[in-house]
């Protein structure tokens, strides 16, 4: 019992965090203060920089 217990406050702590970590998001998403990126520019530069660490 006092396992599921604790793993409850974990659950609700982790639910806790990721809602405040969302409404940051959004907050920083309707307000403009970052620069969204497209997905596949994002990925070809991860693959340029793992394809470059292998090499290098």
């Amino acid at each position: 019992m006092r396992t599921f217990v604790l793993d409850a406050l974990k659950d609700a702590a982790m639910a806790e965090a990721w809602d405040v970590e969302l409404c940051r998001r959004i907050n920083e998403l309707e307000s403009e203060d970052i620069e969204l990126l497209d997905a596949e520019d994002v990925l070809a530069r991860a693959r340029k920089r793992i394809k470059d660490q292998r090499q290098g």
